[in-house]
């Protein structure tokens, strides 16, 4: 194991951290459009918008609360920093290629449910089970 690997989690979590992550990110960007009035009529979808973003960062709170109980701070602290970095540079990356777009963010939207439960259950065993 090299000393870089020795604080962070294990690489097949960290992907799936950053996966939702950006998931999370395009969700956010459509909550934000919302948020300016860029809605149909439908009050259904704003709100599955809103709790499936609510849901989202209630899932990530607690997967860094088990790292930070399991794994420490360190571990803790170096992959929200690796997480964070993947996120600005690839968040940037399809913000320039696909913009503002209903697909992309009706697409995250639907794919944060299943990539947190990957996420929960990686995270389970991984550190609980």
């Amino acid at each position: 194991m090299s000393e870089i690997e020795s604080y962070l989690v294990p690489y097949d979590l960290l992907f799936l951290l950053i996966a939702f992550t950006l998931l999370r990110f395009e969700n956010q960007r459509w909550i934000r459009a919302i948020a300016r009035g860029k809605v149909g009529t439908s009050p259904i979808v704003p709100l599955f918008v809103n709790v499936t973003g609510l849901l989202a960062l209630l899932v990530l709170f607690g997967f860094y609360a088990v790292i930070i109980w399991k794994a420490g701070i360190v571990v803790a602290l170096a992959t929200i920093i690796a997480n964070t970095l993947a996120t600005i540079i690839f968040g940037f990356l399809i913000s320039i290629v696909v913009g503002d777009s209903f697909f992309v963010w009706l697409l995250a939207t639907l794919a944060l449910w299943p990539t947190g439960w990957f996420l929960v259950g990686s995270t389970y065993e991984n550190y609980l089970g």
